[in-house]
């Protein structure tokens, strides 16, 4: 018996359109309410950092990065934009005077079933609201950031 052959249906290339936005909010800092963030990586493909204020409109807050093997400030001006791969190991030093502000987008290719934690710690993987304090206090609990430099 003749086996029929069925024709594959040619499939129209899907072109890859790259990351689209997954979430995006602006951060406040100061040391009453968030004095720092610890190094971590961050759950989506890019993040893109935008300094909404001036590095030397506030004293610390800095943004470091773990690259070319050392710890790394980034200086950054007003409307600066960091564009890094979420894997970056980052963080933001002490906040000691004055109010830090910074608009964080994340992209990513795949798409999310609902809103996930956006860091890899253990900390953060709770509720909305208790996520945000629950990750505070790891990171009050974690050393400056900065101190590591010296």
């Amino acid at each position: 018996q003749q086996e029929e052959e069925e024709e594959e249906e040619p499939q129209a290339e899907v072109e890859d359109a790259g990351p689209t936005l997954q979430e995006m909010f602006v951060r406040r800092y100061s040391a009453e309410t968030r004095p720092w963030i610890a190094f971590h990586p961050d759950a989506y493909e890019v993040t893109v950092n935008v300094a909404l204020s001036d590095d030397a409109s506030h004293e610390g807050g800095r943004l470091l990065g773990v690259f070319g093997g050392a710890v790394q400030p980034l200086l950054r001006a007003e409307g600066d934009a960091t564009v890094h791969s979420s894997r970056l190991l980052h963080a933001v030093s002490a906040m000691t005077g004055g109010t830090r502000y910074a608009l964080i987008l994340f992209f990513d290719r795949r798409a999310r079933a609902g809103r996930r934690t956006r860091w890899s710690t253990p900390a953060a993987a709770v509720s909305k609201v208790e996520g945000r304090d629950a990750f505070l206090e790891d990171s009050l609990a974690a050393p400056d950031p900065l101190r590591l430099l010296s």
